[in-house]
């Protein structure tokens, strides 16, 4: 037990910015801090309490009381020495209610509860090459009217990997942040993915929540580690090349401490706070905000409350941390829809859409085509993520492979047409883990994707598929550069399941085309696509049948389709999608 005893009044918080409702940085003043004297400060902002006491081993009656300081504050001031692993406490209001810290730095899991007070961070950043070149993406993007490429690799950190593959079921299997980190960067650098994105590392009670029930919003898990573990992983993450993202669910107010309402200035401080408060601490490259409607709640009022928050929230990021991103991880009303201030808003129909399509009979898709049409239009109307995440596999009990229709061969090509649908249509991309492998199995969120079948020829192949997909993404500009500006082209089978014919142009910010075509059906189709004039011929730049992606090569690379009377015509196999680029005139 440390030697602890308690010191004179606190002091006094000035705090005009937190009870206005301004306040990006309340983490600085609120939870527990070293002062230049070696004594810790523990303040609590709970305007509902009627008494607070501060609770720990360190203490000598394992309790003390806090000062009310006006205006729902409550603080002390201990004198303690802090051993490596931390030091627990939590809060007790009125006698009866114990409270982990809202604003605790490190949290703790499973049967413990409390907050840990922690030593100041010792990580030395080397990300300085990476925040750089981020800057630079920015500054091009915004001086030449172009966007930036991201496909990103959705990862629950929990069950990507564990030590000895064994189940993270009792705690014992769980991973180091840093060992987590040099497996995703080499990971994600052979699949030529660009960014991660991680499910909430929010501290959370129970495993099943997968961090969107978190205790609080400032205290990154322990189950991998400190919060310098997780310092060290995203600059491993960003020195490999790899941006990170993460959700960061709002749904939860920090134990019942504040009132759960978020027209309330001081709440809208600590929401500000936890955004900033992850950008700012652990260099993310972006937070997708989840539980936005369980915050606000449904109905009419929803977006008058909404509102000034989000908007408040978006313009604040952006003038402190122009590259940063912010995603709307739902849709409530319209409130996060055009003009709110978010970079980009998560497509929430996008994979349901998709594999309703994919998992019907081929003979039934084309009573289904509307729904796909549906979507390509939808696509363009805003900034979107399109999300093939973890939703998708849990919901259904379903991995994506799995909800393809077909026998075990037939849903490899069906997989291979999703993914190129997806890239081929506006918008930033999302893969949740193991669906590059085509697992088999439901998501299982206690043990590894199934990475032993990278052994077997048919999953081996659809990974090649998925890396040279991803290079294609990365590496061409028209399916990036002007993800609001697509064009449906007129198609159509000479014969066969017409409706089940796809076309999509895709232009770069010099206007150059790249045109998509895909046959949803389980029969070859002679079609024509209505081109732009000027050229005599289209050449194949990439193609789903690859023998190399598990396909039967039934088209070669680099092969011309010649234009007629304004038309490109040419012959796609069964569940095959072709990009191609106008050859110029003579």
């Amino acid at each position: 037990m440390s030697n602890t005893t308690a010191t004179a009044r606190p002091p006094a918080l000035a705090a005009y910015d937190f009870h206005a409702g301004t306040d990006t940085r309340a983490y600085e003043t609120f939870g527990a801090h070293r002062q230049e004297d070696g004594t810790y400060l523990f303040r609590l902002y709970a305007p509902r309490a009627r008494a607070v006491s501060l609770l720990g081993d360190f203490l000598p009656d394992g309790s003390m009381p806090m000062q009310a300081m006006g205006q729902g504050v409550w603080a002390c001031v201990a004198v303690a020495e802090v051993p490596p692993e931390g030091m627990a406490y939590a809060f007790l209001l009125d006698g009866r209610r114990r409270i982990a810290d809202p604003f605790g730095r490190q949290g703790l899991w499973g049967e413990a509860f409390g907050s840990l007070v922690t030593l100041p961070t010792c990580h030395r950043w080397q990300d300085g090459m990476w925040c750089r070149h981020r800057a630079a993406l920015l500054r091009h993007a915004d001086t030449e009217g172009h966007g930036v490429p991201l496909n990103a690799y959705e990862v629950h950190l929990g069950s990507f990997a564990t030590r000895g593959g064994r189940s993270n079921v009792g705690g014992d299997a769980y991973l180091n942040y840093r060992e987590l980190g040099e497996m995703l960067a080499r990971y994600l650098r052979e699949l030529n993915y660009t960014h991660v994105h991680l499910l909430p590392l929010t501290e959370h009670r129970r495993d099943t929540s997968h961090g969107y029930a978190p205790l609080g919003l400032f205290a990154p898990t322990g189950r991998h580690g400190t919060p310098d573990d997780l310092r060290a992983m995203v600059d491993c993450l960003h020195r490999a090349g790899i941006g990170v993202l993460m959700d960061l669910p709002l749904s939860s107010l920090g134990e019942e401490a504040l009132p759960p309402d978020p027209r309330r200035p001081e709440v809208r401080s600590y929401l500000l706070s936890a955004v900033f408060y992850w950008l700012r601490e652990f260099h993310l490259d972006g937070l997708c905000l989840r539980g936005l409607s369980r915050l606000f709640g449904a109905g009419a009022q929803t977006a008058a409350s909404a509102e000034p928050l989000l908007r408040l929230l978006c313009a604040a990021v952006h003038a402190e941390l122009p590259e940063a991103l912010l995603m709307a991880g739902e849709e409530v009303g319209e409130m996060t829809r055009g003009g709110m201030g978010f970079d980009l808003l998560c497509h929430r129909a996008f994979a349901g859409d998709l594999l309703t399509y994919l998992g019907a009979a081929p003979d039934r898709r084309q009573y289904l085509g509307d729904r796909l049409r549906l979507l390509c239009r939808r696509a363009a109307e805003e900034r979107y993520l399109l999300p093939l995440s973890h939703e998708a596999v849990s919901a259904a009990r379903a991995s994506l492979f799995g909800q393809m229709w077909g026998s075990y061969g037939e849903r490899f090509a069906a997989l291979r047409l999703l993914l190129a649908f997806q890239m081929a249509l506006p918008g930033k991309k999302q893969l949740f883990m193991g669906s590059e492998l085509g697992q088999v199995r439901p998501w299982d969120d206690t043990v590894p994707p199934d990475f032993y079948l990278r052994e077997l020829a048919p999953h081996a192949a659809l990974m090649r598929y998925v890396r040279a997909l991803n290079g294609f993404y990365r590496d061409e500009p028209r399916l990036w550069q002007w993800d609001s500006l697509p064009t449906a082209p007129r198609a159509r089978a000479e014969s066969g399941a017409g409706d089940c014919l796809f076309a999509l142009a895709r232009y770069d910010g010099m206007g150059r085309e790249l045109l998509a075509l895909f046959n949803f059906s389980a029969e070859r189709l002679d079609c024509r696509c209505e081109t732009a004039a000027g050229t005599d011929a289209y050449r194949e730049v990439f193609h789903t049948d690859r023998v190399g992606f598990g396909g039967e090569g039934r088209l070669s690379a680099g092969a011309l389709f010649p234009v007629q009377a304004g038309e490109v015509r040419l012959t796609l196999p069964p569940m095959t999608a072709v990009f191609c680029e106008p050859v110029p005139a003579g």
